[in-house]
């Protein structure tokens, strides 16, 4: 798959982004592990470089639009005036299916949409869409947005938690430093009855292979996610920390509930 379309979005340029000041506000909180804002910055670092699908400024763009659209979640699509804003400032060829097709769209750019989508509705994803989605953009870099929306949401999440603001995104680095998408799928892949392949045996819990299509998109959203849960602690049940783990799991599934989370 070539790279299928094409950022542009001015502010993302004004962020001049070390990885030794990214979340400095988290870092000067005080109750925040120094193993979070850790995590946080090699997420961002991330980011910034390519993935196996996306550039690393597709990547920061794709980012943008999921923060902007979790953030307005709560709001009736017709009122998300910040994602439209950049939903609009994206350009997709004409025909993504087809890596020679250079003419843009006269259609909303769909995969900006699949980004909202995922970002702000997760919860009307069903097989249709998702099966529309991947026609467009194709499964493995499906699963590449799916981790990046879910990254973001946890980062932000954070934020909105302990009440402070977003850290602004990281500039995405030039191809000589970032590298550029290989494109290559991982052996071992089956269909387990979900929208996309997943790693095959496995035995551990479904959710624990969702996003094996895209190695380093799951592990962008593991290390995060595994970062604010469990610590390395996951099968530890009496593990000794602030909350007991049976307090964490009951807020995980209340949290769950509340997002109307299909899993």
């Amino acid at each position: 798959m070539g790279s299928i379309v094409s950022f542009h979005l001015p502010e993302l340029t004004r962020y001049r982004w070390t990885m030794s000041k990214a979340f400095t506000t988290l870092e000067q909180h005080g109750d925040v592990p120094e193993r979070i804002v850790s995590a946080f910055r090699t997420t961002w670092q991330r980011l910034s470089a390519s993935g196996t699908w996306w550039t690393g400024a597709e990547q920061v763009a794709l980012a943008a639009i999921a923060r902007a659209a979790f953030a307005e979640r709560f709001a009736a699509p017709w009122m998300r005036t910040r994602t439209d804003e950049l939903v609009a400032t994206v350009e997709l060829p004409g025909d993504s299916t087809s890596k020679a097709s250079t003419s843009k769209a006269s259609t909303p750019n769909k995969v900006a949409e699949v980004m909202v989508r995922l970002s702000a509705d997760a919860k009307t994803i069903d097989r249709a869409f998702a099966e529309e989605a991947i026609a467009r953009i194709g499964d493995a870099a499906y699963v590449e947005m799916v981790a990046i929306a879910a990254t973001v949401a946890a980062i932000d999440a954070f934020a909105e938690a302990i009440g402070v603001a977003p850290e602004p995104l990281p500039s995405p680095l030039p191809p000589e430093q970032g590298g550029e998408p290989s494109r290559t799928r991982p052996d071992n892949m089956g269909d387990i009855g979900a929208y996309v392949p997943m790693l095959v045996p496995f035995s551990d819990a479904n959710v624990g292979r969702a996003l094996t299509l895209c190695p380093t998109g799951n592990r962008l959203y593991r290390d995060v996610g595994g970062t604010l849960y469990h610590e390395g602690q996951f099968y530890d049940l009496s593990w000794d920390r602030p909350i007991s783990r049976p307090q964490a799991e009951i807020l995980a599934t209340r949290v769950s509930a509340a997002n109307e989370c299909f899993y």
